[in-house]
């Protein structure tokens, strides 16, 4: 490790866990939800009945137009996730079934029924559902199986839409078709979605004699949220029966919003309500991920000759939960050869390529350095730039490379959550010399802070800082 590396790193770790106990106290804070509206009682739950209902899964209350209150049920047995709904939990729990039309007939009565079960224990979220349709298998459009494949939401699915910190703005969401495709992103601002959010989860499908059945497990690791045991997240569903060119929402979307594409399902302030659910602490996530890797050469064609030459190399990627909403990263010695390859794409117009970030260092929570439409993930998803966007400020493809060659990444730390009322995004990387490419030795830091305010507007700054090592000129 170089002396600049070492100082670099050692200065991030003193303002990460110097001001830990001062992040932990201002994040700790809950922000108050206001009462909605009365409520209907839930059940009494004996722990020792077989009876496994914490309460009714219908909707409670309506507090205001549209806007929809329902309540998870604590699951006291385990769930075999294998798409097939036989479990006592089942038939204990009335399931959601009251969906809305939105396309083709606006507020119309869908052609099919679904029935959905929404429950949850120390250690996952579960979402089940049956997905009824008269027209059997051939009548349905299942052909996509590619993680995030673009044809998913063009086949027959069921989607699950969260938005944890009940904000109104931000989101995670997933969808499955019947043949267990799946597609799973993040949700920034209501605009602008990370497909490359690829967290743990576990999704089972099945046929039975009437249409096909879901299972989803999401690990509450996987999930971000606000401190405290007791929930109240966003939440929106949506199925689709393509053969009517039909679109069902479990909380309304107006038809004009839903004809914008996959964006009306990510208008999170739409979403219903959901109660109930009780959150195990999040403890202080530690996660180590080290490398190595060494070989041997042998090139007689190079100059000079390379003859059985021995090389070796280590690194390390750290992810640590500081607080509940903050998550710090560090990398050092990067190694990226396990990342997913660019879509090859053939450039015929005057326009630059902006791929998306895919390296995971980069990915979670990417879209907290948007600033409009732009991102660190690119824009456009690789098929040039869109002349009517705002400007992309931060693109962080432009870190570790040049020209298309990899330049080596010494070290790096990233913070990135919430801090009260603030979305809070902290980037440092240096990278080192690399003669082939004539790159010198460089730092990039960027720091982005955002609040919201008003129903769907926020303000915030992004600063970002690049200086090269050699001659500490900041550019």
């Amino acid at each position: 490790m170089t002396k600049k590396t070492f100082t670099f790193l050692s200065v991030l770790a003193v303002i990460l866990f110097g001001y830990q106990p001062v992040l932990a106290q201002i994040s700790s804070g809950r922000l108050k939800k206001a009462t909605l509206g009365p409520t209907i009682p839930s059940s009494a739950t004996d722990p020792q009945s077989e009876v496994i209902e914490s309460g009714p899964s219908v909707p409670k209350k309506r507090a205001i137009e549209n806007e929809l209150v329902f309540k998870a049920t604590r699951v006291r047995q385990s769930l075999i996730i294998d798409g097939i709904i036989e479990e006592s939990f089942y038939g204990s729990v009335v399931p959601i079934s009251d969906f809305i039309q939105t396309l083709p007939e606006e507020n119309g009565e869908p052609s099919e029924l679904t029935q959905v079960w929404i429950g949850f224990d120390d250690l996952n979220v579960y979402v089940s559902a049956k997905v009824w349709d008269s027209s059997g298998p051939d009548g349905w459009t299942a052909n996509e199986m590619r993680r995030d494949g673009d044809q998913l939401r063009n086949n027959d699915h069921f989607g699950v839409f969260f938005d944890t910190f009940y904000d109104r703005r931000n989101g995670v969401a997933l969808y499955v078709n019947s043949l267990g495709g799946v597609s799973d992103f993040q949700i920034t601002n209501e605009t602008n979605v990370n497909k490359d959010w690829n967290p743990i989860h576990q999704i089972e499908t099945a046929i039975f004699d009437g249409g096909w059945s879901v299972e989803i497990a999401i690990p509450f690791k996987s999930l971000r949220y606000r401190p405290g045991t007791e929930q109240t997240w966003g939440i929106q569903m949506r199925r689709s029966v393509i053969r009517n060119n039909e679109w069902n929402f479990l909380s309304p979307i107006p038809r004009a919003v839903a004809r914008s594409g996959p964006s009306g399902s990510n208008r999170v302030s739409l979403y219903a309500t959901l109660e109930g659910i009780e959150a195990p602490p999040i403890g202080r996530n530690l996660e180590i991920k080290p490398y190595t890797v060494s070989g041997v050469r042998t090139d007689l064609t190079a100059d000079p000759q390379m003859s059985n030459n021995k090389y070796a190399d280590a690194g390390l990627d750290v992810k640590y939960g500081i607080t509940e909403n903050l998550t710090a990263d560090f990398t050092y010695n990067t190694d990226f050869a396990q990342v997913e390859i660019d879509e090859q794409q053939v450039n015929l117009t005057r326009f630059s390529l902006s791929f998306p970030e895919k390296r995971e260092f980069f990915v979670e929570n990417s879209g907290i350095f948007n600033f409009g439409s732009s991102g660190m993930r690119g824009s456009n998803r690789g098929r040039g730039r869109d002349r009517g966007a705002v400007p992309t400020l931060f693109y962080s493809r432009n870190i570790g490379l040049k020209n298309g060659t990899p330049i080596p990444i010494l070290g790096g730390g990233r913070i990135t959550g919430k801090i009260a009322s603030f979305d809070v995004g902290l980037v440092t990387i240096q990278t080192d010399d690399h003669t082939t490419a004539e790159a010198e030795s460089t730092n990039f830091s960027v720091l982005r802070l955002r609040r919201d305010i008003f129903r769907r507007s926020n303000i915030g700054l992004l600063f970002e800082n690049r200086s090269r090592s050699l001659s500490s000129s900041g550019s």
